[in-house]
């Protein structure tokens, strides 16, 4: 683990505001669940779209490997950890992102993907293992035709880094952690 300075937000996912988190894995594994720490206002109108996509020149616009979906329905609680299963292998030292979209919702009832930015005051622990390298945090406020490096276009910080946790299948058994505790603050 790896503890430094960094507070936690959530971010709006609606429309045309579309979130990614970047990631490569440190061995050739076969990912098999990923679990995200999402959130609702409202009730959205639609439900969320979670892309595994390659890499494509630093941003998450390569071919999609994977499509998942979270049904709003499924949100009982307002944070929850999503969790969704499917099988992708993916190659050691090549960067793969995170992508998440929900088009047909709105700014008066939306997703929140939470998130940490490393400048604030408080503290977080980042669980950064062996398999892992640290990625980076992209958005997007045109439906993915462009990417920008941050959370959102308030919080554009390098090291910033959205929740997720994704695992692998077999006898290694894999982690991608990014994982944190803070007290959230509204973006």
């Amino acid at each position: 683990n790896r503890q430094q300075r960094c507070d936690l937000y959530t971010v709006k996912v609606y429309n045309k505001y579309w979130r990614a988190q970047a990631f490569t894995p440190n061995g050739n594994i076969t990912a098999a669940q990923l679990e995200l720490l999402i959130e609702t206002t409202g009730t959205p109108a639609s439900d969320l779209t979670i892309e595994l996509v390659n890499d494509s020149g630093g941003n998450p616009t390569g071919s999609v490997l994977q499509t998942l979906s979270i049904t709003k329905a499924s949100i009982l609680i307002p944070a929850w950890r999503a969790t969704a299963s499917f099988s992708q292998a993916l190659t050691n030292g090549t960067t793969y992102w995170v992508r998440i979209s929900s088009p047909g919702s709105n700014n008066a009832a939306y997703w929140e993907w939470w998130a940490t930015d490393d400048s604030g005051s408080g503290y977080c622990t980042l669980n950064y293992p062996n398999d892992y390298y640290a990625g980076n945090a992209k958005y997007s406020q045109d439906s993915g035709a462009t990417w920008n490096v941050g959370l959102n276009s308030i919080h554009t910080g390098a090291n910033s880094d959205f929740t997720m946790k994704l695992y692998s299948s077999g006898s290694a058994g894999h982690t991608v952690d990014i994982k944190t505790t803070y007290t959230k603050r509204y973006l």
